[in-house]
């Protein structure tokens, strides 16, 4: 209600704003000489010139002047905002709001009036700065989607390229948002995010039914919120984890390297050696989850960095993950809770995100635990994930180009090395 009472008297200050310069554009009064009166032109007027409704000129503290406003049936040309420099002993809005059916300018500053309901008298709406050498304000850049997203260009449900109804839901989930306050800004991923990549995000995420969307979007805010993830994202890895780095990157070795042909960053995991029952021993399962999150809002920085870069809207990021060298052994009760944990996260909270993901080296043993695994994600998320036994190279380099691939896969960028480089 807050946020809406706020639109409403910014919405009626503005309307105010443009009916006064409108009036001003065809504003009649008599000269000090006594000529016929003629439409004049705000910036015309200096402060000795200043002429009352009477048309007598009366001179008035320095760079501060009055003058009536009278519309006129046939305006001959544009008022232009007034340029001279405020000075002391300039009317304050309480003396100007005395002044019924006047405007007052005390530049670079412009009182705006409107008039009662009753018809009686003119109010102080608002003082609204203006400013000479700045242009009229433009509207952000949108920016559009990588050109080779083909999703995005070919797949309903993306900015520019939705139906009728999905306009409609967008509509409708925008103005919940609005109404009820959701604090949306400090989570977009900007520059290149705007609030409808944002909402439009939710919304494919629960195929555009409205009010699903709205129960995802509004759990997901009060959840940032709570765990400050705005804070987590400026925070160093050693703030997070509540072990040797070394030691949880030896489990979990993670990276981020190159970005693919869509723009889109990547990240390399490997998981021929994730025993979390060992880490277990000297962290908790929870801090490994938050870790996750930490490096997910890295990827997230990455995000906004080659919307910069490239000048489009990157929404997603490409995962590969190793997992040459895992057994059944790995495969856990601690492994599955912590796999868990992470996809919950995932669904929840970073709903098309993902772009895809592709799992190289997979082992036969591998089969198992995606058994288990693919019950927690939805068909969407499912459809991301290839699973290579072979030709990982090979794959890869239909989404990557070889100077952003790794040696290690084949490609000619340097090696991945067997250290933190997320810290």
């Amino acid at each position: 209600q807050m946020a809406t009472r706020t639109r409403n008297r910014s919405n009626s200050y503005l309307e105010a704003i443009a009916h006064t310069r409108s009036q001003n554009a065809s504003s009649s009064a008599r000269s000090p000489d006594g000529d016929a009166a003629d439409t004049l032109s705000l910036a015309s007027l200096a402060p000795s010139d200043a002429v009352t409704r009477d048309g007598e000129a009366k001179s008035r503290t320095p760079h501060t002047f009055r003058r009536s406003v009278t519309a006129s049936s046939s305006p001959k040309e544009t008022g232009k905002e007034i340029t001279e420099s405020a000075a002391s002993g300039s009317l304050s809005p309480r003396e100007a709001s005395k002044e019924a059916g006047e405007t007052t300018v005390v530049s670079p500053m412009v009182v705006v009036r409107a008039t009662g309901e009753d018809g009686d008298s003119s109010v102080l709406i608002e003082a609204v700065a203006l400013s000479p050498e700045t242009p009229a304000p433009t509207e952000p850049k949108v920016y559009t989607y990588h050109p080779m997203n083909t999703l995005a260009a070919t797949e309903k449900g993306f900015l520019g390229n939705l139906t009728e109804n999905q306009e409609t839901a967008l509509e409708e989930l925008r103005g919940r948002a609005h109404a009820n306050g959701l604090a949306i800004e400090p989570h977009r991923c900007k520059p290149a995010e705007s609030e409808d990549h944002f909402l439009l995000r939710f919304l494919r995420a629960r195929q555009f039914n409205v009010g699903k969307a709205w129960d995802m979007l509004k759990a997901d805010i009060e959840w940032r919120e709570k765990a400050d993830i705005v804070g987590l994202r400026s925070m160093r890895a050693t703030d997070i984890v509540t072990c040797d780095l070394k030691i949880l990157h030896h489990h979990l070795p993670t990276w981020r390297s190159g970005f693919d042909k869509q723009g889109r960053p990547v990240v390399y995991k490997r998981f021929g050696r994730c025993e979390i029952s060992k880490l277990k021993e000297l962290t908790t399962i929870d801090s490994m989850v938050r870790y996750h999150v930490w490096v997910t809002e890295q990827m997230m920085k990455s995000l906004s960095a080659q919307a910069v870069s490239t000048g489009h809207a990157i929404e997603t990021f490409l995962g590969v993950i190793d997992a040459a060298g895992w057994t059944l052994r790995l495969a856990s009760t601690d492994a599955f809770k912590y796999l868990k944990g992470i996809a919950d996260i995932d669904s929840a909270h970073y709903p098309e995100r993902l772009g895809s993901i592709v799992i190289v080296n997979a082992p036969a043993a591998l089969e198992f635990a995606w058994r288990v695994v693919q019950v927690w994600l939805d068909a969407r998320t499912k459809a991301k994930i290839t699973i290579l036994r072979r030709g990982a190279e090979e794959a890869l380099q239909r989404l990557i180009d070889p100077d952003q691939i790794p040696s290690d896969y084949g490609g000619t960028a340097p090696a991945l090395v067997d250290e933190p480089t997320l810290t």
